[in-house]
């Protein structure tokens, strides 16, 4: 399955993120072969990944966002064997390393907020080993970067100059996420 999946993301490099229900018959109509389901719950998940895989859609859902389900290897069990989907997203490394041992494919979504975080990341993604990862950059914005090396006292040597960068570097994101 990991190689339709690889194959699938060359071909159309797109993935739609479903937020909401409603949405989800755009998904499956759109040329996109891949579909992040980031909402549902109990109730809708089975009827949700069977109509993506009638139109013959690769379908992950989003354990950490979806309602009515515990956040462990059980619920995984469950949402493998009676619900279907061909993956899972998670931050939670534990729910990642179950739903491989039930042979789901596994995208392990990670939040960069700062330098910190791409080492905590990248030891994280080694750790677990996941099909794909799913890089969320920090969108706070310039004014919370501003805001965050004031505090930090962003005027002695050397500390405003890695401000100014970081502010910089937070700006020319906002500027590519449009």
């Amino acid at each position: 399955m990991k190689n339709v999946f690889v194959k699938s993301l060359k071909n159309s490099p797109v993935i739609a993120g479903v937020k909401d229900i409603d949405d989800l018959d755009k998904a499956l109509d759109s040329e996109c072969k891949v579909i992040f389901l980031l909402c549902g719950n109990i109730f809708n998940l089975k009827e949700c990944v069977s109509k993506a895989h009638k139109k013959g859609k690769i379908i992950f859902i989003h354990v950490d966002l979806v309602e009515g389900f515990s956040r462990d290897s059980t619920a995984l069990r469950y949402i493998s064997s009676e619900i279907g989907p061909d993956g899972i997203i998670s931050t939670k490394n534990n729910l990642l390393k179950s739903a491989k041992a039930f042979g789901l494919l596994t995208v392990q979504r990670i939040f960069i907020i700062d330098s910190l975080s791409i080492g905590t990341a990248i030891k994280a993604s080694q750790t677990i080993n996941p099909d794909a990862v799913e890089i969320m950059l920090f969108t706070g914005g310039p004014r919370y970067r501003r805001r965050t090396c004031q505090l930090r006292g962003g005027n002695r040597k050397g500390t405003r100059k890695r401000c100014e960068r970081r502010i910089h570097i937070c700006e020319r994101i906002m500027e590519m996420k449009v």
